[in-house]
């Protein structure tokens, strides 16, 4: 849907004053010239005089929103009275200059809307849509899971960008990099859920996916630095809104296995599930399938260096340590449910030092306790 601040954001440097009473522009079909209207619609933007925009405001009912750009190429004085929920932005462009920047702008933002919907319509897959957009705006775009390890990515590379470098040779973002991401982060504004950040001289466009509360994906986007006058996080969150459903369906499996682990750890965890009958079928219905001696890998982040859990990017990490194994989040805590043949003598069969230097790096503690093939001692 079309945001106003899409075409603010193109005139940034000549408007003089502006009031914003309402961001969302619903059903826009066009732009008219302000003459001398007896009425003004809501679903057009109006461009025209300062003089004419005040005097055109006066006949406006009270609730509506009609949203003018006017040149004040015929004032010295340029105060916008009370405006209510209307849109009114002054600018220095002469009518004609303001008229057409305005007309090319929605112009390529309804290519941009269209393309990605006859698509979706089309039947194109992610892949295909990844390379559309980015294309449209000659910028990298990545597709990450919760992990940040990547899902998928546009082809073509149109500048250099330092994470996509880091995601094309690792198929995931390191930690130092996710960690800075998430520190620019913290401290820049957010425009509807998404996030703007400067790393190695490459902007950085960020928007979150999820579904049912889980998260699903984050869609980071390079954005080209021969572009300037484009709005490209709103960009972003059509396109993230357009792949959205697309995601879901490749990502619904992974949120449900997770859902049935975190269920189970939760009801072993708080005694709700107790009979050794009933703990062996939920133990079935586990993603991964349980070898006969069980034991509990528990994973806590240091509150003082860590007020920022990063679960996803650890979680992905134990995943290699931990191949086919159950993990899940209980209670801001990490749970790894790790299972062997055979029965240990001194340690389980993972790489302690591994997990070591992992715990080292996230500023992070494990307890880890004894094996059992004796599922009513699980919680034990």
């Amino acid at each position: 849907m079309l945001d106003i601040n899409y075409i603010l954001q193109s005139l940034q440097k000549t408007i003089l004053r502006q009031h914003i009473g309402n961001e969302t522009i619903r059903d826009f079909k066009g732009i008219i010239l302000l003459k001398n209207q007896s009425r003004l619609l809501e679903n057009y933007m109006y461009v025209g005089r300062y003089s004419d925009g005040l005097r055109l405001l006066g006949r406006v009912p009270d609730g509506s929103c009609i949203t003018m750009f006017l040149s004040a190429e015929d004032v010295n004085r340029t105060v916008i009275p009370p405006c209510g929920a209307n849109n009114i932005i002054v600018c220095t462009l002469d009518i004609f200059d303001l008229y057409n920047h305005i007309n090319i702008m929605l112009q390529n933002y309804l290519h941009w809307s269209h393309s990605l919907r006859e698509a979706l319509c089309a039947g194109n897959d992610l892949s295909e849509l990844l390379n559309l957009a980015a294309g449209m705006i000659r910028s990298q775009i990545y597709i990450l899971n919760p992990g940040c390890k990547l899902i998928a990515a546009s082809t073509r590379r149109y500048f250099p960008d330092p994470l996509g470098v880091q995601l094309r040779d690792l198929g995931y973002l390191p930690y130092d990099s996710v960690q800075k991401l998430q520190e620019i982060r913290d401290t820049a504004s957010q425009t509807q859920g998404c996030s703007y950040a400067t790393l190695g001289g490459v902007s950085y466009y960020l928007y979150n996916i999820s579904h049912q509360s889980f998260p699903i994906a984050t869609v980071l986007m390079a954005a080209s630095p021969q572009i300037t006058d484009i709005d490209f996080c709103h960009l972003l969150i059509d396109f993230s809104e357009a792949v959205s459903n697309l995601l879901i369906e490749e990502q619904e499996i992974v949120v449900s296995q997770n859902a049935v682990c975190a269920s189970f750890i939760r009801d072993i965890a708080e005694s709700t599930l107790t009979e050794s009958t009933e703990i062996q079928e939920r133990v079935k219905a586990l993603p991964f399938p349980m070898k006969p001696f069980y034991g509990f890998v528990l994973i806590r982040f240091d509150e003082d260096t860590t007020p920022q859990k990063p679960f996803g990017i650890l979680i992905q990490q134990l995943d290699e340590l931990f191949p086919e194994t159950n993990i899940t989040v209980y209670q801001n805590d990490i749970v790894v449910l790790h299972s062997q043949c055979e029965r240990p003598i001194v340690r389980m069969n993972f790489d302690y030092d591994r997990l070591s230097l992992l715990l080292e790096r996230f500023h992070a503690h494990a307890g880890i306790g004894n094996t059992t093939r004796d599922l009513i001692r699980m919680r034990t």
